[in-house]
């Protein structure tokens, strides 16, 4: 199910074209914010780009680690609570 937005919601998408809306849960005081869909793409898509050329240029300066598959496995196994 998709939740549709309110009245008051529309009118503030309204006012403000294109630029994300916060929306505070009355319950929680948890802000969330309101994009239409490829604007919330575009979004993420900048996101990861930016986070690829912090890494690549970390790679660059010699900021890496060797890939251990089991040493990731091992330490993940640290945090699961015992008998698993």
């Amino acid at each position: 199910m998709t939740p549709k937005i309110t009245a008051e919601m529309r009118a503030a998408l309204e006012q403000h074209p294109g630029q994300p809306l916060a929306v505070e849960d009355d319950q929680t005081r948890k802000v969330y914010l309101l994009v239409d869909a490829e604007q919330g793409r575009t979004l993420a898509e900048q996101w990861i780009r930016e986070q690829l050329q912090i890494g690549l240029a970390a790679a660059d300066r010699g900021e890496v680690i060797p890939f251990d598959p089991e040493a990731i496995k091992a330490g993940g196994r640290e945090h699961l609570p015992r008998g698993r």
